[in-house]
Formats: structure tokens, C-alpha cells, sequence
């Protein structure tokens, strides 16, 4: 298939999607999540069960853990922590959490940090693990599962992996277009100028950045990313006070 033809398609999905109401938005997150879980519970299903598992290699891990991470390790997993500036668009139409709920989504982010560290150490090793670029989809062509529809679950693991990157994506530029709205009285000729810059940045990572400048494009972002993030947090937090005190 021609990959200008699925570029621009993904590229069409994003621009419509980013325009749509904030309900139909979480309605998509939440098809997707309902997709996605099932999948992430056979894939930590298998590993559990899988005899080739290094667990030797997951016990060395573990005596890490005093020891400090380097700035790409640190970044890398800080990075499951942004997106709480999405909040202050969804948080109106996201109904509050009881007990019940929290103690589901705390079980279901502890299962899938679990997975994201523990997985490919038990099938590389860490000195394997550091070797290679894209850790995760070589993990999971790793894995064989008998008498399932799917022997090997790569094909399936990149279509979800698609699938969250677009939600993400989707997500992002939405919340971007709503905070340009919040400051902004005429947003309807910005909101165009601003989808403008969204594909004209698409097309120029497509076409003209290759995947090394890419991936140290990404390791300053993700270094920027949590400055910023602090720093919004402590202006935030710095708000908060002053505004109780008055």
C-alpha cells in the first residue's frame, strides 16, 4: 500500500478528530482502552507462563534500585506521567472517581509499569535491552502463543501501538486547540491558522527529518517536557496558595 496515501489518511483522522466535541473525544479514549486492555493482559498472561522468561535477569534489576538513573532513563519514565495539563479541559465532563474506581486504575497502572519493565528484561537481559532501538516490538515478536488465532502477537501489538499514538496525538492537539480558545475571544480564524501549523509540521517530519534526527529531536523534547511540567506545577501550586490566602 502507498504510504502517502496511509500518511495522509492518519493525517486526516488527526485534523477532524482534533475538531470534535470533548464527550466524543473520551469516547474514543474509552474505545480504545476497552480494546487495548484484553491484549495487555495475555501479553503479561504469557510472560508469566513463558519458560524462556531470564528471570535471573529481572532479579538483577531489582538490585538497581538504589541506584541513581541516568537523564534518559529518568525523562523516559517520567513521561507516563504528562498530560495532566489535559485535565483542565476534560476534568468538566470526566465524572469524579470513588474508591472503587481508584483502587481499579492504581491496580491497572501498577500492572502496566510491571509490564513496560520487567518484559524485556526477562526475554534480552539488560545488556540486551540497552541494544536495541524499538524494545518492545522486538518483545513481543519475541513471544508465541499456541492455540491462539494469532502465533505471534507483533502484528497486533502495532496496530494498538498505532492506535494509542493516535489517541495521544488526538488528545494533545484537542487540549491545545481548547486552551487557544480559553485565551483568545476570535478563535475562529486562529483555530485554522493553528491546524495549518499542526499539518504543515506533519508533512515537514514526514519528508524531511529521517528517524535519527527524530529520536534526538524527541530525547530534547522529553527533556523540555518535564521542566515545563515542573514548572507549570509550581506555578500552579504558587496560585493555589495565594488564592486560598485571599
Amino acid at each position: 500500500m502507498n504510504t502517502n496515501l496511509i500518511f495522509v489518511s492518519l493525517l486526516l483522522l488527526i485534523v477532524f478528530s482534533i475538531m470534535s466535541k470533548t464527550n466524543s473525544i473520551l469516547f474514543m479514549l474509552e474505545m480504545t482502552v476497552l480494546f487495548v486492555t484484553p491484549f495487555l493482559l495475555l501479553i503479561v498472561l504469557r510472560f508469566s507462563t513463558d519458560n524462556l522468561v531470564l528471570i535471573d535477569s529481572i532479579k538483577q534489576s531489582l538490585t538497581y534500585f538504589m541506584h541513581l538513573p541516568k537523564m534518559n532513563s529518568v525523562v523516559s519514565s517520567l513521561f507516563v506521567f504528562t498530560g495532566f495539563t489535559n485535565l483542565l479541559v476534560f476534568s468538566q465532563h470526566i465524572q469524579p472517581f470513588n474508591r472503587k474506581h481508584l483502587i481499579i486504575i492504581s491496580t491497572v497502572v501498577c500492572l502496566v509499569l510491571y509490564a513496560a519493565y520487567f518484559i524485556p528484561i526477562g526475554y534480552f537481559g539488560l545488556n540486551g535491552v540497552g541494544v536495541e532501538s524499538y524494545v518492545w516490538v522486538t518483545t513481543i515478536d519475541s513471544m508465541r502463543i499456541d492455540y491462539f488465532f494469532l502465533e505471534r502477537l507483533v502484528i497486533i501489538f502495532i496496530l494498538i501501538l498505532i492506535g494509542i499514538t493516535l489517541m495521544y496525538i488526538i488528545i494533545s492537539f484537542h487540549s491545545s486547540l481548547k486552551f487557544f480558545q480559553m485565551m483568545t475571544r476570535d478563535f475562529g480564524g486562529l483555530r485554522w491558522i493553528v491546524i495549518f501549523i499542526i499539518v504543515l509540521s506533519g508533512f515537514i517530519t514526514q519528508y524531511y527529518l529521517e528517524e535519527f534526527s527524530l529520536l534526538k529531536f524527541f530525547h530534547s523534547f522529553f527533556i523540555f517536557r518535564i521542566i515545563s511540567d515542573l514548572s507549570l506545577l509550581g506555578i500552579f501550586f504558587y496560585a493555589s496558595r495565594k488564592q486560598i490566602k485571599t
